[in-house]
């Protein structure tokens, strides 16, 4: 679990990771919306999900190395990143 460094905002990522390699992670800004994507591979530590719901105009990549989410808005081409913290070292914050 991470929560966003930025505490104006309400950013939570969930992360599960498979044995097969496969993980799932999942963003909300409300805890009433989410995004769930997909990625049956992660490699050097950056996750490229792939949308799990295509009615969703947004793809994400998280990179495990730096924790930040950057979501690309698939019908605007643009993007924003968002730093964020294990959730450990969220209660510190």
């Amino acid at each position: 679990v991470y929560k966003g460094a930025d505490s104006s905002i309400d950013l939570n990522v969930y992360v599960q990771r498979y044995k097969n390699g496969g993980t799932i992670l999942i963003y909300t800004f409300d805890s009433k919306t989410m995004v769930a994507l997909w990625d049956s591979k992660v490699e050097n530590n950056i996750f490229e999900g792939t949308i799990i719901n295509p009615a969703t105009l947004e793809v994400a990549n998280f990179d495990f190395n730096t924790n930040t989410l950057t979501i690309y808005h698939t019908d605007t081409g643009t993007s924003e990143s968002y730093q964020t913290l294990l959730f450990e070292k969220a209660l510190l914050h």
